[in-house]
């Protein structure tokens, strides 16, 4: 009888396996090949979620806390906007700035491997002239210019679909209590979306925190070296601290290259590495933690697949959004007896 109930259920379990897969295939076609159109609503998602925690923050001023909600909201929007359009300034005048001091930066790696190669004795300045030969990184430096350009285009999408996200919500609860019609089940949807707005404004506050100390930090190091465009390397540590730790490696490499190419001697290269790498691990190692405490209920393993994952599918953005994404998607799958035991396996704890 049991080898009979076996046979029965293995075409069943075949057939269950076949189309798990075909929807997992299926779903991340879905991911990539719509990711013009996705990435502007997920991010446009995590600024309405913003928009909230920041309108929420000022109605706690003692002054202002008599002002209606909405204009909270519309303060929090033009905040964002403000901000999002200096930072697309700085960059965009920095990445000028660099593309104009790309000779002398050449001149100055090669006068530095010239003296490498006096005291070790090996042709280091003949390699060093054979890769600027080889590779002209004026070309990369003007694609990031023009990627600028289409990060602005995408933001006025994204300041669109917040728009309406703004409006949809006055009537959200409304939608919500004809959605579902069981009071326990109306319940228990409202606890989970509580949670998730909880935990993503958490984790962007804290990651916000911690970011601004290590660009003041890192714009402290760069401007005593005198390294050049140090408000924008400072910059580029903060948005990369968002991104788990490659952003950190990142937000360190490249502004110590910059001193390898600007200076003639390596101290002010090892200064920078050495003063950014301190203040990096201050912060995701000494400070984050205590702050998130197990608000993100994310194992480390799951963070760092997550990050190669939504990397290769939606690129750069995929990468900054990839913690949001899967803190949604675990609170979503530990709703659903079905899926929970992903959930937990998703999970640091295990307690979902």
């Amino acid at each position: 009888m049991a080898e009979e109930a076996m046979e029965k259920r293995t075409p069943v379990g075949a057939f269950a396996g076949a189309v798990g897969f075909a929807v997992t295939v299926l779903a991340l076609s879905v991911l990539y090949y719509g990711k013009d159109f996705l990435i502007p609503v997920a991010i446009a998602i995590v600024v309405w979620y913003l928009i909230n925690a920041l309108a929420t923050a000022l109605e706690r001023v003692p002054i202002l806390s008599r002002l209606p909600r909405w204009t909270f909201m519309a303060f929090a929007l033009l905040i964002i906007l403000f901000l999002s359009t200096a930072v697309g300034r700085l960059i965009g005048a920095n990445v000028s700035d660099m593309i104009d001091g790309y000779p002398a930066y050449r001149d100055h790696l090669v006068a530095l491997a010239d003296k490498v190669s006096a005291r070790i004795g090996l042709p280091v300045q003949d390699y060093v002239e054979n890769f600027f030969k080889e590779f002209d990184f004026r070309p990369w430096i003007a694609s990031i210019a023009s990627g600028l350009t289409s990060v602005l285009g995408t933001l006025g999408l994204v300041v669109t679909y917040v728009a309406f996200m703004l409006v949809e919500q006055t009537r959200f609860s409304e939608k919500l209590a004809h959605l579902a019609s069981d009071p326990a089940r109306l319940t228990a949807i409202k606890i989970a979306l509580a949670r998730m707005q909880r935990q993503i404004e958490t984790y962007v506050w804290v990651k916000t925190f911690a970011s601004l100390l290590t660009g003041l930090a890192s714009w402290v190091v760069l401007v005593l070296v005198g390294v050049d465009n140090a408000p924008f390397w400072a910059l580029l540590a903060f948005l990369l601290n968002y991104i788990p730790t490659i952003g950190s490696i990142l937000g360190v490499v490249l502004p110590a290259l910059m001193a390898l190419v600007q200076f003639d001697t390596l101290t002010p290269f090892l200064i920078v590495t050495g003063g950014l790498g301190i203040a990096q691990f201050l912060t995701g190692n000494v400070l984050e933690p205590p702050l998130m405490g197990e608000t993100l209920n994310i194992s480390p393993l799951v963070v760092m697949l997550s990050l190669v994952l939504w990397g290769m599918l939606w690129g750069l953005a995929g990468m900054f959004l990839c913690v949001p994404i899967t803190v949604i998607l675990l609170i979503v799958l530990a709703q659903f007896p079905a899926t929970r035991g992903i959930a937990v396996l998703l999970s640091g704890t295990g307690r979902v």
